[in-house]
């Protein structure tokens, strides 16, 4: 997409911002924003959703992680050592709710040893540790490429992440706009 618009519109600056998603669809009606991306509920009618892809919840492990040989049981998730990825936007926060309701469900306090808002550099810290991290699928494949890291599919139900696109109805019709989301 930068690419893209580097090639057409040479002058255009594009910035990205990290917002909870409790401010994002302020953020969008007021102007601040243009476009939010990410995990999102339905804003309603004043705006317009474009579904971008579906993604899944997995876990992310050290390859030489001392207690999970194969699969990772519930039992080792409930009772092992975790790290929190939890960058500010909004893409983790359905992850953390999944995460927390089930813990509260099984009666347990979640052993939390290290939260981070930024990736680089996080798979290094899970090869060399027995953190378990649970992310989105397609965060984990990132990591995975550049860490002796293993992804193990995450040992409870999980729903489907719903990646996708919004924005506020006075945009709509907006030329650039409209080619930006057309081109994401």
């Amino acid at each position: 997409l930068m690419a893209a618009i580097r090639k057409l519109a040479p002058k255009v600056c594009v910035e990205t911002v990290g917002s909870a998603p409790h401010e994002v669809k302020r953020m969008l009606a007021d102007g601040d924003v243009d476009l939010a991306l990410g995990a999102l509920d339905d804003f309603g009618p004043n705006y317009h959703r474009q579904r971008l892809f579906r993604d899944s919840i997995v876990c992310l492990i050290s390859a030489n992680h001392p207690n999970v040989r194969k699969d990772l049981s519930l039992h080792a998730y409930l009772h092992g050592t975790h790290g929190r990825y939890q960058p500010t936007g909004i893409s983790h926060a359905l992850i953390s709710k999944v995460v927390e309701r089930l813990f509260a469900d099984h009666r347990c306090e979640p052993r939390v040893a290290l939260r981070l808002a930024f990736m680089p550099g996080l798979g290094r810290v899970i090869e060399s540790t027995d953190l378990i991290f649970t992310l989105s699928n397609g965060v984990a494949s990132h990591i995975r490429n550049d860490a002796n890291v293993r992804v193990v599919p995450a040992p409870f139900k999980t729903p489907r992440i719903e990646i996708s696109q919004q924005w506020h109805h006075r945009l709509h019709e907006d030329p650039a706009h409209k080619w930006i989301h057309d081109a994401t």
